[in-house]
C-alpha cells in the first residue's frame, strides 16, 4: 500500500476548522470507534481480515472528509444543511472510491468503503464480506447509547443477518471494542 503520510496530514490539516464547524457529517468519536468495531466484528463473525477490516473503517468517512474541506470554501454549502446532506449521499462514495484508488488501497476496501451504506446491496451468497462489517458497525456506532432503537432495525438489514448479529451480540461487540477504540485514541493524541 502506498498511503504517504503528507498526503493524508495535507487532507486532514487543509482546513481544520471547517471540522469544527461540522461535526455532524465527519464525527471525530464516530471516525475514531468505527475501525476499532469493525476490527471486533471481523474477529469474531467472520473470515475477514481483522486488519483489513480496521483499515475500512479508518477509510470509511475519507469521501465526506474531502467533501467537507472542499465546502468550507463555499460557506453557504455549509450553512444549509439539507443540500449538505444531500451532496454528501450523492458524492462521498464516489470521491472515496476515487481518492483510496488514488492511494492504492486494498480494493477490498476500497469497494465496502463505496458501498457501506448501500443497505440493499445485491450480494452472492450468505457469508459476510467487509461491506456488511462496515455496514453494521457504522449502524452500531451511530446508534450507542440508542440500543433499543438499532434492536428494531437489526432484524431488518440483510448485512446483520449474514454476520449472525443479534442484539446482545451488537451490545457485547461494542464491550470488547472499546480497548481498540481507546488505543486508537490514545494513538492519535
Amino acid at each position: 500500500m502506498a498511503l504517504g503520510t503528507t498526503t493524508i496530514e495535507n487532507i486532514v490539516a487543509h482546513d481544520a476548522a471547517a471540522l469544527e464547524k461540522d461535526l455532524t457529517s465527519v464525527k471525530l468519536d464516530q471516525s475514531l470507534s468505527l475501525p476499532g468495531v469493525s476490527f471486533v466484528i471481523a474477529r469474531k463473525f467472520t473470515r475477514v481480515n481483522r486488519d483489513i477490516a480496521f483499515l475500512g473503517g479508518l477509510m470509511h468517512g475519507v469521501g465526506k472528509l474531502f467533501i467537507l474541506t472542499r465546502a468550507a470554501h463555499y460557506p453557504f454549502v455549509l450553512r444549509d444543511r439539507t443540500k449538505y446532506a444531500g451532496l454528501l449521499r450523492k458524492w462521498h462514495a464516489q470521491f472515496a472510491k476515487r481518492i483510496l484508488t488514488g492511494w492504492r488501497i486494498h480494493e477490498e476496501v476500497v469497494e465496502a468503503v463505496a458501498q457501506y451504506e448501500n443497505l440493499n446491496r445485491e450480494v452472492m451468497g450468505d457469508e459476510p464480506d467487509l461491506t456488511d462489517i462496515l455496514a453494521t458497525s457504522y449502524l452500531v456506532v451511530g446508534h450507542a447509547g440508542r440500543m433499543q432503537d438499532l434492536s428494531m432495525t437489526v432484524e431488518k438489514i440483510a448485512a446483520f443477518s449474514r454476520l449472525r448479529l443479534d442484539i446482545m451480540a451488537v451490545e457485547e461487540t461494542l464491550e470488547q471494542a472499546r480497548e481498540e477504540i481507546e488505543d486508537l485514541r490514545l494513538a492519535i493524541g
